[in-house]
């Protein structure tokens, strides 16, 4: 894919030719060679005075300083005077830069604020260098404070830049065949920050009237791009710190700006809202193995897990105990990595994991926090790490399961399914297998409608739809689901049917390969599904499972590389399902 610029086309991006804006400038002029209108607060500096020539140190710019200054300095004025000096050296090694990357570049001094004076700029530009073809909305002021300490200048301040500039922006451009539009938001529109309710007001409406634009201009590619800190720009070194003693990765300048030149290189119709957070290592494909340490950079919620809101888990006993169903693992991991990633749709996971189960004893609560690391886009999909997390009794924080969620901005085409095993007859009938001493699971779980056939080599059945999440939770993240936890369910236990017809013993999943969802929801009327085991032993067993749409035989959804234990241990507990002490 290739930027959508010709050469010399007139793009504009608001926020001056220092750090961020700077570097995102000298990507897009690498990329197209575009007549860039870099819209700044400060003016153009002028030539530097013949006594500054050839001072490179802080020490000999603050002494040349004092020596020319007309009266004598205070500290804090020497100190300002050089920190200008150094602006105003960067505004023009940047606009060099930018220049021999093979960009005209055309620095106008403006307030954003002023709409005449923004329309003015514009015009004259664009009869100079014809229409406008790009927007990139980079301009932002700070005024952190409490809520209880802000004033209402300061806010203003702040939303007026960002909000108020934006508006304006668009007015001058309304008639311009834009082919792309950035907003550079914030991460902290999305996740709040102490101290930032002014930047965090105006992100969020800068990702909201990204959303109108998308809609309004279906052929420009519209993107507001929730950054996180970067190396650069507003953050400060001291900043920098603060970042740091949070566990807070910075985002590289070039790194980001070459992302963000990728992403307007991508077609319309996109997801609108992206988060784009720093941290670790790149990793260059989906399937590349991803470092467990310091992945897990945002909460995306909390969960305070218990018998009475979500009663789903009383029908999801062994031992006697709650114990939380894998699928409704994923569910969440799912919503974890869409709510830290808006505008992106759930196409499956990889490398699913339960590496300690959750487990109620009865009238306990369980607190647990759904975490998610940096989105990493590799093939055309988004890979976003997830782990579901809690404390230990001492107050440990560990990992109950992790995965790799893969979202996309469309789904893509499902594969032909799995051929059907020729399967003889299954002796069982669906009331004799929830009922004696073949699969635990209570009502809220009794999904197989019939069993087509089980052999040695796989099993198939028909198993029905998950009601409402409503049904099964008293107040639930969403009002559907992603996936459909019951019929992933249901394919584990037909796992756990075949597991005691070959081996006499029951098994549970531990591990999942591969998971790809083609359609956003199963068929409302359920699925059939194909199991078809690859490996097996008396303690172990590996199965592919197709997921299809039993009226006319398509792909619905497919998991590679399922993994379960077998162990005639469970089938005791699996007895004991009954939550203890409840009638």
């Amino acid at each position: 894919m290739s930027v959508p610029l010709a050469k010399d086309d007139l793009v504009i991006i608001s926020g001056g030719a220092r750090g961020v804006t700077a570097q995102v400038a000298l990507a897009l002029a690498e990329a197209s060679q575009a007549t860039l209108l870099l819209l700044g607060r400060s003016p153009l500096p002028g030539s530097e005075p013949d006594w500054l020539q050839g001072l490179t140190t802080e020490t000999e710019i603050k002494q040349a300083v004092m020596a020319h200054a007309a009266t004598p300095l205070k500290p804090k004025d020497v100190a300002q005077r050089y920190l200008q000096i150094s602006g105003q050296r960067e505004v023009r090694e940047n606009v060099a830069r930018i220049e021999a990357a093979g960009s005209r570049v055309v620095y106008r001094s403006v307030d954003l604020r002023q709409s005449a004076a923004v329309a003015a700029v514009i015009d004259e530009a664009r009869q100079l260098y014809g229409p406008v073809k790009g927007l990139i909305h980079g301009a932002g002021v700070l005024a952190d404070r409490l809520i209880k300490d802000q004033t209402v200048e300061q806010f203003e301040s702040v939303y007026a830049t960002k909000v108020e500039g934006l508006d304006h922006l668009l007015s001058a451009v309304a008639d311009d065949p834009l082919n792309f539009m950035v907003m550079f938001s914030s991460s902290t529109g999305r996740f709040g920050r102490t101290g930032q309710v002014a930047y965090a007001v105006a992100n969020e409406v800068l990702n909201k009237i990204a959303q109108q634009q998308a809609r309004l201009r279906p052929d420009c590619r519209v993107l507001s791009l929730n950054w996180g800190p970067w190396d650069g720009g507003m953050v400060t070194p001291e900043l920098k710190k603060v970042f740091a003693r949070e566990g807070i990765a910075v985002i590289d300048l070039r790194a980001g700006a070459e992302y963000l030149v990728e992403e307007i290189s991508t077609p319309p119709g996109g997801p609108v809202e992206l988060v784009v957070l720093g941290g670790g290592e790149e990793i260059q494909s989906e399937t590349a193995e991803q470092p467990p340490q310091n992945i897990y950079i945002s909460k995306a919620f909390d969960l305070d897990l218990s018998v009475a809101q979500y009663p789903f888990l009383k029908s999801h006993v062994l031992d006697g105990k709650a114990v939380l169903p894998m699928a409704v693992i994923i569910e969440w991991m799912a919503h974890g990595a869409i709510h830290n990633n808006p505008g992106l749709r759930f196409h499956g996971f990889n490398d699913m994991r339960v590496l300690k189960g959750v487990i109620l004893e009865p009238g306990q609560n369980n607190n647990l926090q759904v975490m998610t690391g940096k989105a990493i886009k590799s093939d055309g999909v988004h890979v976003v790490p997830v782990a579901l997390s809690g404390m230990t009794a001492s107050g440990q924080p560990f990992v109950h399961a992790r995965a790799k969620i893969v979202l996309a901005a469309k789904l893509l085409a499902g594969k032909a399914p799995l051929e059907p095993l020729e399967l003889p007859v299954y002796a069982r009938s669906i009331e004799e297998i929830y009922m004696s001493d073949r699969l635990f699971h209570g009502t809220d779980f009794q999904a197989i409608r019939e069993v087509l056939g089980c052999s040695d080599g796989g099993i198939s059945a028909l198993v029905r739809p998950a009601p409402q999440p409503t049904e099964w939770i008293q107040q639930p993240l969403r009002n559907s689901w992603l996936a459909d936890p019951l019929a992933i369910d249901s394919s584990f236990q037909l796992m756990i049917l075949w597991s005691f017809e070959r081996y006499g013993a029951g098994s549970l999943p531990v591990f999942v390969d591969r998971y790809r969802q083609y359609r956003e929801c199963y068929p409302e009327n359920g699925v059939e599904i194909r199991v078809r085991v690859t490996a097996q032993n008396a303690h172990k067993a590996s199965a592919d499972i197709d997921f299809l749409d039993p009226v006319n035989g398509t792909l619905v959804a497919r998991i590679e590389g399922y993994e379960c234990v077998i162990d005639a241990s469970l089938n005791a507990s699996f007895q004991r399902n009954k939550l203890l002490g409840v009638a």
